[in-house]
């Protein structure tokens, strides 16, 4: 049997695929020379995290593949370093120079110590003169010997000093021990080119982009470039040079298998013990008829008898008909209250809403019946916008049509010049092909390869939040109209070539939106003024006394640009009584300004007509949309003229019994 022996690390490496399960593919070309018979095509030197049962041959032409051994062999046969023998041929160069050097001192010496010994009385002039001459002369030449030396010796520390590096970083390079054993039969003696195809671990790719966007004139962006990129890791032991990359979402190696539902069973409580599987609360598993429950599990008849006790949670006033949960629950009531006090068509005395105003028409806000909704507005569920994110977190992927709002112009398909890789979709997972040759060393450092660049058309405007911070910053929101799809990943805000912000994207498939804040703008000056409390509480000896503790505000917005600024949104919010004070209603909300908005349904913009604003300036107010009515947040959206300022106020009354205890605290989510 004809023996040949193949050094990996000799021979380039075709193709590598990078999954997301920090394993890569590796595909290697080898050309053999096969004699008659069978032959036996050791390849050593792959990597140690080689899988051993990944290895395959292919491409043999008519040769006939018997047998493929995969296996990682002894590290004690690797044990003895490989540059062991240059550095002891450089400590015994380093010693013989200086030993060399010490006999030049030594000569130097003797010379000098001869020079003392003459006597002027047994020499003549010349012959201490003749002395003198080659007393400097051998001197020279020794201290030229010396620095020779000297230099000699600076050299060969030097190459120690690079030896010691490369063994450095020869340990901390992952071993290469893994090998290859493939029995080949040739029918004729001839060359074949072998595949050799196998899976290593110890690498991994993850995206990261660069966002680049351009003012115009100062104005904000109307266009923004997408650097998408890959960081690659690989500390395999083996160099891709100059080979052809791919990178994958798929995860190889990892063990998936369809979930087995299990059957369940009702069992009597006292049986239940602390290991127990019980997945429902006590009160569905004793529950013996379909009852309509409230907000809080409770049934709708429970709600009905607590909400009949007393005052409403916004203000119903005991002993009327009309009943319901605190977000909607059933009721059998046909004039019910709303949130912001309307009624369905008959007007009800002494029936108020949250914000003081007589109720007109059914809503289905809090303690109504729910008004049908539209099928695009029923059942939205978190997560599907992303519209109001304030700190520079996670952005979600939503979908095109939720985006902010829009000037009209819906984006165009963008187009980049130059791809750079191909894209495949499978359905369990997507792959790029890097078009272009990379090379990636087994360094465990990472490598930046560039996957495409996207410009996309965006939608910019000025978001605030003045009650956490009075500063205004530029929101964009991005549809991704190409055929990639963005993966989760960190992405660098870069504003005029200067780096502004940081944020990270979810996943973003095609036609879906992200947003990102591309940073402050210090030209628009924002300034809340909060104004001293009041507090006043009326009542009688025959009537409980209430205190109301009135709160106002003051927004104040200059616009130190030269152009107008249009649709600043500026968010802020009133207080809403919590859920353990919504049964009895001890607490009330009355809003006073902005006038109307305690009337309007979820994103309706009321006009606000108390703002001082400038002749080219104008101020809105909504509730946010979708809960932003019953959240109690809302939106001021302001056109600014160009050096003009505006003025906006608001203004909200707690009412709450004397002897009750109360404080605003901000909630968490």
């Amino acid at each position: 049997m004809s023996q040949i022996l193949l050094d990996a690390s000799k021979h380039s490496i075709k193709s590598v695929t990078i999954f997301s399960s920090s394993k890569a593919e590796v595909i290697r070309n080898f050309s053999v020379d096969l004699e008659k018979g069978h032959n036996e095509v050791q390849i050593s030197c792959l990597p140690s995290s080689i899988d051993t049962e990944s290895a395959r041959v292919t491409g043999l032409g008519d040769a006939v593949l018997f047998d493929v051994v995969c296996k990682i062999s002894d590290e004690k046969k690797h044990s003895k370093h490989k540059y062991a023998g240059a550095g002891t041929s450089l400590t015994r160069k380093k010693a013989l120079l200086e030993s060399e050097k010490k006999i030049k001192g030594h000569e130097a010496d003797m010379f000098a110590q001869f020079g003392y010994t003459l006597n002027a009385e047994n020499q003549t002039a010349s012959d201490v003169e003749s002395f003198l001459d080659k007393f400097v002369g051998r001197s020279r030449n020794i201290l030229r010997d010396i620095a020779k030396l000297d230099e000699e010796m600076s050299e060969v520390d030097d190459e120690h000093a690079e030896l010691e590096r490369k063994i450095m970083q020869d340990r901390k390079r992952a071993p290469t021990h893994g090998q290859v054993t493939a029995v080949i039969m040739a029918k004729n003696a001839g060359t074949i080119q072998m595949t050799l195809t196998y899976m290593v671990s110890g690498a991994s790719w993850t995206p990261t982009y660069d966002l680049r966007a351009t003012t115009e004139g100062g104005k904000p962006p109307k266009t923004v470039t997408l650097h998408y990129r890959a960081a690659i890791v690989q500390n395999t032991g083996e160099d891709w040079t100059s080979a052809n990359l791919s990178l994958s979402t798929a995860s190889p190696g990892i063990f998936t298998q369809l979930p087995t539902l299990r059957s369940l069973r009702i069992v009597p409580l006292h049986n239940i013990g602390f290991k127990s599987n019980n997945i429902f609360p006590q009160q569905f598993s004793q529950q013996t008829q379909p009852v309509a429950s409230g907000l809080f599990g409770q049934p709708a008849q429970q709600q009905q008898q607590q909400q009949a006790s007393g005052f409403g949670a916004f203000g119903q006033r005991p002993g009327g008909t009309s009943t319901g949960g605190l977000f909607g629950g059933a009721s059998n009531s046909t004039n019910s209250t709303s949130l912001f006090g309307s009624t369905s068509g008959v007007t009800l005395p002494g029936i108020t809403s949250l914000f003081g105003s007589t109720s007109t028409a059914p809503t289905g806000g809090f303690g109504s019946s729910p008004a049908p909704q539209p099928a695009a507005t029923q059942g939205a569920q978190p997560g599907e916008s992303n519209q109001g994110e304030d700190n520079w977190t996670t952005v979600d992927a939503i979908s095109g049509g939720d985006a902010q709002e829009t000037d009209g112009n819906e984006p165009t398909v963008g187009s980049w010049s130059s791809p750079t890789t191909s894209v495949t979709e499978s359905a369990v997972a997507s792959s790029f092909r890097i078009d272009d040759l990379c090379s990636i060393p087994s360094d465990n450092s990472s490598h930046k390869v560039t996957v495409a660049v996207l410009p996309f058309e965006a939608n910019v405007h000025y978001v605030a939040v003045p009650r956490a911070t009075p500063v205004a910053f530029l929101q964009c929101a991005v549809t991704n109209t190409s055929e990639y799809r963005l993966l989760r990943g960190p992405v660098n805000i870069y504003m005029d070539e200067s780096p502004v912000s940081k944020t990270s994207i979810s996943d973003v498939n095609p036609e879906e939106t992200f947003r990102c804040t591309l940073g402050p703008d210090p030209s628009l000056r924002i300034k809340l003024i909060r104004l001293p409390r009041t507090l006043t509480t009326v009542g009688s000896a025959f009537a409980a006394q209430t205190t109301s503790a009135s709160y106002k505000f003051r927004l104040l917005i200059q616009n130190t640009h030269t152009f107008p600024v249009r649709d600043i949104i500026l968010r802020d919010s009133i207080p809403l009584p919590s859920a353990e004070n919504t049964s009895n209603s001890q607490i009330k909300v009355v809003l006073k300004e902005p006038v109307g908005l305690s009337e309007a349904t979820p994103g309706t913009l009321v006009d606000v007509k108390k703002a001082d604003a400038g002749s080219g300036s104008s101020a809105k107010v909504r509730w946010e949309n979708l809960t932003g009515d019953k959240e109690g947040k809302f939106e001021w959206v302001l056109n600014i003229g160009a050096g003009e300022e505006v003025k906006v106020e608001s203004e909200y009354e707690v009412r709450a019994p004397s002897d009750f205890k109360w404080t605003l605290q901000e909630s968490l989510f």
